[in-house]
């Protein structure tokens, strides 16, 4: 446990010193979660932080238990990092699953069937208007969507239900039902999100 939580320190410790030393995406509205590697002062860093350090919160998850107060530090310290690099929701999302899944393997009760999730509602709740308030406030310096007079609490909830909804449906639409075809390439990976999102957008709104 001891190891796994200095591996944490140390990648934690790796994605502040880059932050800090980079181009901040609250004031440079050129830097996106898609370019931002490329402005960044330490790029070699890519290589161990990725886009979104995917892999930490499932760390968290296996060292909860034992050092609680250091997790949940770590936790609001990923977090800031998460929007410091513009990534908003998807990764939030994949990173609380990931935790829970960790976690609720490494907590796991063989002997009875009590719930293997014992956070309580409160933190729940805390959690909650934390990751919203981030957002929220990435939204107020950087409205994305301001262009179709959205206010940033309005930006907020289209980016969450709407464009992701429209995402998933025109995808569903264009590959699985009409049958477009589409690659397996794994090189294309680290810009999947990016083409679909652009393969999506109205042809009047891409200079936008």
């Amino acid at each position: 446990m001891k190891i796994v939580l200095a591996i944490a320190t140390i990648i934690i410790f790796l994605s502040y010193l880059n932050l800090l030393s980079s181009p901040s995406t609250y004031n440079d509205f050129t830097i996106t979660k898609f370019n931002y590697w490329e402005y960044a002062r330490f790029p070699i860093l890519k290589g161990v932080l990725g886009s979104t350090i995917g892999y930490l919160p499932f760390i968290f998850g296996i060292v909860y238990k034992r050092y609680k107060k250091t997790t949940i530090l770590f936790i609001l310290l990923y977090l800031f990092y998460l929007v410091g690099v513009d990534q908003k929701f998807t990764a939030l999302l994949f990173g609380g699953i990931s935790f829970l899944l960790s976690y609720s393997i490494i907590n796991f009760n063989f002997g009875n069937n009590k719930n293997i999730l014992l956070f309580k509602k409160r933190y729940l709740i805390i959690i909650g208007i934390l990751l919203f308030s981030l957002v929220l406030l990435k939204y107020t310096y950087k409205n994305s969507y301001a262009h179709l007079g959205l206010s940033p609490v309005e930006s907020v909830f289209y980016r969450a239900f709407g464009l992701q909804a429209h995402l998933f449906w025109g995808v569903s639409e264009k590959y699985v039902n009409n049958n477009k075809p589409n690659t397996w390439d794994i090189s294309e990976l680290p810009y999947g999100m990016h083409v679909l999102m652009e393969d999506f957008i109205p042809i009047n709104q891409k200079n936008t």
